[in-house]
C-alpha cells in the first residue's frame, strides 16, 4: 500500500493506492489498483477515519467460477491507535463489485491493519 497523509492537530486527510488479496466466505478476491481517499479526526493517539474509493480491477471466485469487475465503488471506516512507531487500525469496508458477467455482488468485511509509521520525507509545508 502506498499512501499520502496530511495531518493537523485534530484532523487527517489523505489517499492511498493498494493491491489486495482477500479470503471471503464463499471464495477469494484479488483487487489491483484499489484507490481511496479518506478524512478523519485525531484525538491524541486515537484516529477516526472514513473514506470512499474505487477498485480498478477485481478478480473473484465468489459463487461459481472466476469473475472480473471494473471500477467497483467502495466505502470504509476505521478506528486507529498510534504508538511510537506502529499504527494499528480496526476497519470495516463495503464494496459493490460490478461484474462483467454474472450477477453483481456486495462484499463487506472487517479487518486489522498493522503499519509502521515513517518519518516525513521532503520539506515541511506550514
Amino acid at each position: 500500500m502506498d499512501s499520502l497523509v496530511w495531518t493537523r492537530p485534530y484532523t487527517t486527510l489523505g489517499g492511498s493506492v493498494s493491491v489486495s488479496f482477500r479470503s471471503l466466505p464463499g471464495g477469494y478476491a484479488f483487487s489491483a489498483g484499489q484507490s481511496a481517499g479518506f478524512a478523519g479526526l485525531r484525538f491524541g493517539p486515537l484516529d477516526l477515519r472514513a473514506g470512499a474509493g474505487v477498485s480498478l480491477l477485481n478478480l473473484d471466485s465468489l459463487g461459481t467460477g472466476l469473475r472480473a469487475s471494473l471500477g467497483s465503488p467502495r466505502t470504509s471506516a476505521s478506528l486507529g491507535l498510534r504508538f511510537a512507531s506502529v499504527r494499528v487500525d480496526l476497519g470495516a469496508h463495503l464494496e459493490y463489485l460490478w461484474r462483467w458477467s454474472g450477477p453483481d455482488v456486495y462484499v463487506c468485511g472487517l479487518g486489522v491493519v498493522v503499519s509502521l509509521l515513517q518519518t516525513q520525507l521532503g520539506p515541511r509545508f506550514q
